[in-house]
């Protein structure tokens, strides 16, 4: 059934695109602004990112 539905979505979802007003380019996104309103990054260790 899991399968089903997935293989039939996966079809469906190359013709379906639904539009979403809300999109934000990353390079509109202004990260200084985000942190002081509160919004904090969810740490993903094991993504292992060198800086």
């Amino acid at each position: 059934m899991d399968v089903t539905r997935s293989l039939v979505w996966a079809l469906l979802s190359q013709g379906i695109q639904p539009h979403c007003s809300e999109v934000t380019p990353l390079t509109e996104v202004d990260l200084d602004a985000w942190q002081k309103s509160g919004f904090d990054c969810e740490y993903q260790w094991w993504l292992k990112l060198d800086y």
